[in-house]
């Protein structure tokens, strides 16, 4: 999983708005590695799915209580760097 989708998973939090799959939702619940979202929008349907699922998704935005996005958090990338080592 990249950086910045863990980076948006902190931010997930019950009441929370966002984006997916075309929708506008509010997470209920959240339960260890799912989601139960109350959808927003009129017409659309509740929704339950995996947190990596939603957060992965292409279409994927935390929205601030205007329902306008927010921006991603950016995280740097320390994949790069190597362990540190003890010297004698």
């Amino acid at each position: 999983m990249a950086q910045t989708e863990t980076a948006q998973e902190d931010r997930l939090r019950p009441g929370a708005r966002l984006r997916w799959q075309g929708g506008t939702y509010r997470v209920l619940v959240l339960q260890g590695a799912e989601l139960q979202l109350g959808c927003l929008d009129e017409e659309g349907a509740d929704a339950r799915a995996l947190l990596s699922v939603v957060v992965g998704a292409d279409d994927f935005a935390l929205l601030d209580e205007d329902l306008q996005e927010l921006e991603r958090e950016q995280v740097a990338d320390t994949r790069g760097l190597s362990s540190c080592r003890k010297l004698s």
